[in-house]
């Protein structure tokens, strides 16, 4: 297979999968793309372990497992908000 190929597969299944685990393979993965690496123990923890679990936190949430900055807390938030959109929409970019 070309990698036209492979790509035009990986896309295809993105757009049929309506998870937020389609975006990232792991929460660690997903702190560090966003650069908030330093809490990939604090959601260990708290055994937040797949991203799909990740699209239901609150702001309450990350305050109850130690996010306590403001900005951070709002960074992540962000980044939550978008992965819902791309579900809410039925397709991943």
């Amino acid at each position: 297979m070309t990698d036209y190929g492979r790509l035009i597969s990986a896309l295809s299944f993105l757009f049929r999968t309506n998870e937020a685990s389609a975006l990232y393979e792991s929460v660690d993965e997903w702190l560090e793309s966003i650069k908030m690496g330093r809490y990939a123990d604090i959601f260990s923890n708290a055994g937040i372990s797949s991203v799909d679990a990740v699209v239901n936190l609150t702001v309450q949430d990350l305050a109850a497992i130690g996010v306590t900055l403001v900005g951070h807390q709002r960074k992540i938030i962000n980044s939550i908000q978008a992965i819902r959109t791309h579900l809410a929409q039925g397709f991943l970019v």
